[in-house]
């Protein structure tokens, strides 16, 4: 299993889209209470066994933030079409609907 060296305080993943150079499609963050860190590190894990997570952001397709409690950004991991793909579909993602006056 690939150890990602996530940060202590990791507690959510969160995958994001690249729709255009300044467009990002938001999802819905999965969180893990039972053991924060080590969900987050076991779904990362799957996803690179899956072909799903590439070092080159050329080849990305997206990004999977991950998140501490306050919701901010420890750390981050490029996707390929395979890991936005499986991300959304093992941890039950959803689409984020824009809010009317959001530029994001």
């Amino acid at each position: 299993m690939r150890n990602f060296n996530l940060p202590d305080d990791a507690v959510a993943l969160q995958p994001v889209r690249f729709i255009s150079d300044d467009e990002l499609r938001y999802y819905t963050a999965t969180t893990f209470p039972n053991n924060p860190r080590g969900g987050c590190q076991v779904y990362l894990s799957r996803c690179a066994i899956a072909g799903g997570i590439t070092e080159s952001q050329e080849e990305a397709v997206g990004i999977c933030d991950v998140l501490n409690s306050d919701s901010e950004i420890v750390a981050d991991v490029y996707l390929t079409k395979k890991g936005l793909a499986f991300l959304y579909e093992k941890l039950n993602c959803r689409v984020i609907p824009e809010q009317e006056g959001d530029d994001s």
